[in-house]
Parts: C-alpha cells; structure tokens; sequence
C-alpha cells in the first residue's frame, strides 16, 4: 500500500512539475517583423541589376531556419523566388537581387518569410511560423538607346 501511495505522489508531483514549466503562453521563439523593404535603384531600364535590402523591426528569437521570398507580377505572371536561410537572427537585414522585368511599368515588389522553423516552441506552442510582408514599388523604364547605339547601324 505504501509502495502504491508513493508512487501516485511521484506522478503527481512530476505532472505538477511538467504543468507549471509552460507558464510562458508566447512561447520561446518568436517570428520576425520586417520594417521595410527598400529597392536599389527603384527607378531603373528594363533588365537592370536590382537590390532589395529589407530592415527588421523585430528580427524574432531561436528560430533555426527562415524561408525568404520575393514576388512581383508583370504582365499576369507571377514571379516568385525562394532561399532558406539558416539561424537568420544573426542578420541585422536581408539583401537580394533580382533582374528588373523586361517590360516598362510599376511594378510591386513584395518580400516576406512563409516559412519559419522555431529552434524551440513558438507561440502557444507551434513549431513553425510566418511573418508580415513588406513592399516596395520598382519603376521601370524602357531601355534607351545610347550613341554607340545608333553608330553602330551606320
């Protein structure tokens, strides 16, 4: 009876001990929050060399890894790119690059995170998040045509 008595006391003091552990509902790891994306340059000639440097407000904690994107739209098409980078806390900002569409317009250019793997639980528990996008508008421009251009045809 004793031995009985004992061991119900040792499962309710370990399930009080395991209980009582999670007293924090947000979780150990938290997702990002991106500020802003800025792209370099934002006015540029049909298939320029882009650069696309987006800033945190909160760059999360103990996430493993991040799956980054980037999309824009031209002509109905939707362009989006992917990479995974890991323990992306370490970064103070994220840069990419990207050619510019092949045809003159606005273009809105969105970056965020869809796929993110906590290095320990997240909030109310989740192992995986996502966080906010952020856009930017990217204004290009027919390619001119230059001097050496129209020697050339001479």
């Amino acid at each position: 009876m004793k031995s009985v008595t004992f061991s119900c006391l040792l499962l309710s003091l370990v399930l009080l001990t395991a209980v009582s552990c999670d007293d924090d509902p947000t979780g150990n790891s938290s997702s990002p929050t991106f500020a802003e994306l800025t792209l370099s340059p934002n006015v540029c000639n049909a298939g320029d060399s882009i650069t696309g440097t987006v800033t945190f407000s909160d760059k999360g904690k103990s996430i493993y890894k991040t799956v980054y994107y980037y999309r824009f739209v031209e002509n109905g098409t939707v362009y989006r790119y992917t990479w995974t980078v890991v323990d992306p806390t370490a970064y103070d900002e994220v840069t990419f690059s990207f050619v510019a569409p092949t045809t003159a317009g606005l273009y809105t250019v969105t970056f965020g995170a869809d796929q993110i793997n906590y290095s320990s639980s997240g909030p109310n528990g989740e192992l995986y998040g996502s966080a906010n996008s952020v856009s930017a508008t990217l204004n290009v421009r027919t390619s001119a045509t230059t001097d050496d251009d129209e020697d050339e045809d001479e």
